[in-house]
């Protein structure tokens, strides 16, 4: 039985046979060509020293350029096939590169597997700050809740007095004066507030 590598070599073997008998008995029609020279001119007239470029280069680049990619798209459908697949992902390609020493030119420009770790971390840290802030109001929900209970165990002139100073703590505000005049802080307040309250539940 023949291995996944040997099968491989293989098909691609027959595409450039047949890439060969294409080439060699066919007429080069410009209108089939998918490239466009115009772009394929300017790109190597960016290279230095570049002046002059003939009529048949760039229908020659474009011709090469349209096989290596069907190559390499080959390469990445087999890798998808091996694993059971039949979408083409990134990773597909980046497998492709590594399987031959000539696209070694490459490792810097295709996306690397080992990026989907720091995305899937990005992620995972993106979905749990969402989910401490969308329990933020849950908690002040609970918080205002528990006030609320405690409200209705007075009458309606010490919920008003009491809320006053509720909001003032909320607010950060410092010290304020009582009904008395006296000056008391919040959290003074709050407490004594508390141990009344535990005391009349008590009885």
């Amino acid at each position: 039985m023949k291995s996944s590598y040997s099968l491989s070599n293989e098909r691609i073997s027959k595409f450039w046979h047949q890439v060969f008998k294409e080439s060699a008995e066919d007429r080069i029609i410009l209108k089939e060509l998918s490239l466009p020279l115009a772009r394929i001119k300017r790109l190597m007239k960016v290279e230095e020293g570049v002046r002059m470029v003939a009529s048949e280069v760039p229908i020659l680049f474009s011709m090469v350029t349209e096989k290596f990619v069907e190559e390499l798209t080959l390469r990445a459908w087999i890798n998808t096939e091996e694993n059971n697949r039949r979408i083409l992902q990134k990773s597909d390609l980046t497998a492709a590169v590594k399987t031959s020493e000539i696209f070694d030119f490459l490792i810097y420009v295709v996306p690397r597997n080992d990026f989907a770790h720091v995305f899937n971390s990005i992620g995972s840290e993106k979905m749990q700050s969402r989910e401490d802030i969308d329990s933020e109001p849950q908690e002040a929900y609970m918080q205002q809740h528990m006030f609320n209970e405690r409200m209705m165990m007075n009458g309606p002139a010490t919920q008003i007095h009491q809320q006053d100073f509720y909001a003032r703590e909320c607010r950060g505000i410092g010290d304020v004066p009582d009904a008395t005049g006296n000056t008391v802080h919040p959290s003074d307040y709050r407490n004594a507030f508390d141990i009344s309250f535990n005391r009349e539940h008590d009885s």
